[in-house]
């Protein structure tokens, strides 16, 4: 169940324009987290409980925020502020619900494999789009509106989204896969003979 789920939570890191998958993988935290409970009860080890209770206060200061601005509840439960300015309400329940579910480094690093893959593909895709739409025509134009990564705003044209149906969020989980690309590198290279050149400079 511990994999099923976190493959599941994987594929929904490359993008929301298909938010029932999304909704999915959020929802299928919580069988998981009750599933979770006996093993974190029964390990002496269980450390990040003092970051969960953190995290807890945060939200309840974010939701006494919320209702202090005199917002109507129904629009706090509304796909429309959850999936804008409430966004941090979802972006967090991973970390609220599952802490440490004690996963396989092996399966962690082929998760974190397939996920940079898949987010490579999909920029590469990306920069044949803008190609396609800039340089020299590919037909690409012709895709499927969700085969469409590239898309033109008010202030600007041609501008990358992925999967996503904003281009800040694509940039954020950009950010997000080039900073676990770049560590993955660093942790390799630490253990291969640059890795002492890079200890002696530290």
């Amino acid at each position: 169940m511990r994999r099923t789920v976190t493959t599941l939570m994987v594929v929904s890191l490359v993008g929301n324009v298909f938010p029932v998958l999304n909704i999915a993988a959020i929802f299928s935290l919580f069988p998981l987290y009750l599933f979770n409970q006996e093993s974190e009860q029964s390990s002496s080890n269980y450390g990040p409980v003092t970051a969960r209770k953190f995290l807890v206060a945060a939200y309840l200061y974010w939701i006494a925020s919320y209702i202090a601005t005199g917002a109507s509840i129904v629009n706090f439960f509304s796909f429309d502020f959850l999936r804008f300015d409430g966004a941090l309400f979802i972006a967090y329940l991973p970390l609220l619900l599952i802490v440490d579910v004690g996963l396989d480094p092996l399966f962690i690093r082929r998760s974190l494999g397939v996920f940079l893959t898949a987010m490579s593909l999909v920029a590469a895709m990306g920069l044949a789009e803008f190609a396609d739409a800039t340089l020299v025509p590919l037909g690409l134009s012709a895709l499927p509106e969700p085969l469409q990564l590239i898309h033109n705003a008010s202030l600007s044209a041609d501008i990358f989204h992925g999967f996503f149906r904003a281009h800040n969020a694509a940039g954020a989980i950009y950010a997000m896969a080039s900073l676990s690309r770049a560590q993955k590198d660093l942790h390799w290279c630490l253990g291969q003979p640059c890795g002492s050149r890079l200890t002696s400079l530290a």
